[in-house]
């Protein structure tokens, strides 16, 4: 099913590039039109030449390499390999090494061998492919008191476990490198700046140096799993490891609540509240719909290639809508002309918000609401028009196009997309209007019961706020 729906989605937009090169070739000029594409450095290893399936040739805009990563030194205005590739390799996947031991080595702080400057090439980070063999896993440590180094969310020594692992790192750290991730281990909280590297105690004030570090693969295992038979589309593995695994269907999709002390629903909440503060939350759950997922993934890896290699832009936004549209989103991502319309001010497409307080107004009347918390794609972004069915041209042709369309370019806080697999629907808020409570003894006020106002000596009852937001 997930494969069938995957090749029909990688053939439709074959078909889509395939237009796309037919008017390129009718409306460019003579001239070199793959100059800039072979003018530009290669930074990433090519999956399918490791793997021993790229058909691209000298087209592919990814670098060809029998192993997932490539050690290289400056010459003059090119790289050229080092021969000692392996050894360097399992040498800087050692988090306690600051060198190879090779001669001269390579100063994996600096990137240097004597006064060259020397660069590793690898293959795309396994959080972002999961489906693919020989993608890079990267392990994050810190730095203990007597200098060993202690992978995130492992068991070593005295050590207490954190609430997060190297995999949810790694996902952060692809989202945003100069973010603070905040976590806890035990009864102490910290947090990590990727910018710096360091984390600290909150409590404390005490630092730790960061580290994040490659798992070796050697030759022997580089071969294994070129020859090993094609894993299947759906291994646990083509999954977030933070999902649930007893909750994956083959077909459709499973919510799975989450605890009101996990990380996940912590981090939720705090997106929700920062505009929707007080609200009286009755659950947050996850989607878990292995179909949907891979086809985003598949997607980002489009919009990556079509983008030089380089990341796209991913946000975390909310979408608000009738409890009724919420069975068919889970099963078959948004559809605005379905799951109904937010407006068309920006563009016909699926709008979402950076505050939920926007997505509040289309949650429907009934009394319990609903909000979902989407990963999506918004790429490129321009300012959008309701005459758009889709995003206008970047270069005024018909080849290069936005991938989303926003109210402000220069602080956007509506998002429309018009290709649902830019989409994923990851997180279902339930809440209930009604309830609405105040958040922290601050903004209480206190109202006498028999005039209904703040004034007076009593007796007391905590108010409705909204009724007395005057007041404050």
């Amino acid at each position: 099913m997930i494969g069938s729906m995957l090749c029909v989605y990688q053939n439709i937009q074959a078909i889509k590039m395939s237009d796309n090169s037919t008017n390129r070739k009718q409306q460019t000029p003579t001239g070199n039109v793959n100059s800039s594409r072979k003018n530009q450095e290669k930074t990433e290893i090519c999956l399918y030449f490791v793997k021993g399936t790229c058909k691209q040739g000298d087209r592919c805009w990814r670098e060809h390499s029998s192993m997932p990563y490539k050690w290289e030194i400056r010459t003059g205005d090119g790289w050229s390999a080092l021969p000692d590739n392996e050894e360097i390799e399992r040498d800087f996947c050692i988090p306690a090494n600051v060198c190879s031991r090779g001669t001269p080595p390579v100063h994996f702080g600096t990137m240097t061998r004597g006064s060259a400057q020397v660069r590793r090439l690898s293959t795309v980070s396994s959080v972002l492919q999961p489906t693919f063999v020989l993608t890079t896993k990267w392990a994050w440590y810190w730095e203990d008191e007597y200098n060993n180094w202690i992978q995130y969310a492992s068991l070593e020594g005295q050590h207490r476990l954190s609430s997060i692992t190297s995999e949810e790192l790694e996902g952060k750290y692809l989202e945003d490198s100069n973010a603070v991730v905040e976590f806890s281990a035990g009864k102490q909280a910290y947090r990590l700046s990727f910018q710096d590297m360091i984390q600290t105690n909150e409590k404390y004030g005490t630092q730790r140096r960061v580290k994040r570090r490659p798992v070796f693969v050697s030759t022997a295992d580089a071969r294994t799993a070129k020859t090993s038979k094609n894993r299947p589309v759906h291994n646990f593995k083509a999954v977030p490891g933070y999902w649930d695994k007893s909750m994956l269907p083959d077909t459709g999709y499973k919510k799975v609540t989450l605890l009101d002390s996990s990380e996940d629903y912590k981090k939720i909440l705090g997106l929700f509240q920062k505009t929707m503060r007080g609200y009286g939350i009755q659950s947050v759950e996850r989607v878990q719909n292995r179909t949907l997922w891979e086809v985003f993934q598949w997607q980002k890896d489009l919009m990556r290639k079509n983008n030089g290699g380089r990341n796209v832009s991913e946000k975390q936004l909310f979408h608000g809508t009738d409890s009724k549209h919420i069975d068919a989103i889970c099963k078959q991502n948004f559809d605005w002309r379905i799951c109904g319309t937010h407006g068309t001010a920006y563009g016909r497409g699926s709008y979402f918000a950076r505050d939920a307080k926007y997505s509040h107004s289309y949650t429907g009347s009934s009394g319990m609401k609903t909000m979902f918390v989407c990963r999506v794609l918004v790429g490129c972004y321009t300012k959008g028009d309701s005459s758009y069915l889709r995003p206008p041209s970047r270069d005024g042709g018909d080849s290069v196009f936005y991938d989303s369309c926003v109210d402000n370019v220069h602080d956007p806080s509506i998002f429309v997309v018009f290709e649902k697999h830019q989409v994923y629907p990851e997180y279902l808020i339930k809440y209930d209007e009604d309830m609405w409570f105040p958040s922290a003894l601050s903004t209480y006020v206190l109202c006498d019961i028999k005039t209904n106002t703040s004034t007076g000596p009593g007796p007391y009852l905590f108010c409705d706020l909204k009724a007395q937001a005057s007041l404050h």
